[in-house]
């Protein structure tokens, strides 16, 4: 598969210029006691254009929990800046190998759902403390719809631009 950006893991370009991505070598992960849960913190980021594994401070630290509740696996991060770290944009991307999708207000937040003869997938942006711009990118026969395990046609694709942290927000996806 050709790697464009990581599933469920911001993208954050900085106001330098770096693209930082938190994902080589968390600095704490620790799992819930009920075995739901799992908290993730990094304090070192991978910068893309540098090699793998040399993560380094760039100001911000991201703290993750992922839980399995009610059905659905939920992503709630909190970005902290040690300083006035200005995030130009920040972009989150939800790939799916579903070829259809609709979207629709539920109490207040948007679902989008996608779906084959194959099942269904629920996305939901359940709390953003920023406002966000959300669009969904089909992929056709680019790098980002090429998978292992076949087509990826459609992206969920959350962005916000000239933002500074503190950032949380809380994503859910629930398989139907």
């Amino acid at each position: 598969m050709e790697q464009i950006y990581p599933v469920l893991t911001p993208y954050v370009e900085l106001a330098d210029g770096r693209t930082v991505v938190a994902t080589d070598g968390a600095d704490v992960i620790e799992s819930g006691n009920n075995g739901m849960s799992l908290r993730v913190r990094w304090n070192k980021w991978a910068v893309i254009g540098t090699p793998s594994g040399k993560a380094q401070d760039v100001g911000l630290t991201s703290e993750v929990i992922w839980r399995i509740e009610n059905g659905a696996l939920t992503r709630e991060e909190t970005l902290m800046s040690k300083g006035g770290v200005t995030i130009r944009r920040w972009r989150l991307a939800v790939p799916s190998t579903y070829d259809q999708v609709e979207t629709e207000m539920i109490k207040g937040v948007r679902v989008d759902r996608f779906y084959s003869a194959k099942g269904s997938l629920d996305v939901r942006m359940l709390e953003a403390n920023f406002p966000l711009k959300t669009s969904i990118v089909a992929s056709g026969n680019s790098a980002l719809g090429r998978g292992v395990h076949g087509a990826i046609p459609l992206h969920l694709v959350f962005e916000a631009q000239g933002v500074q942290a503190p950032l949380k927000y809380k994503v859910a996806l629930t398989p139907k």
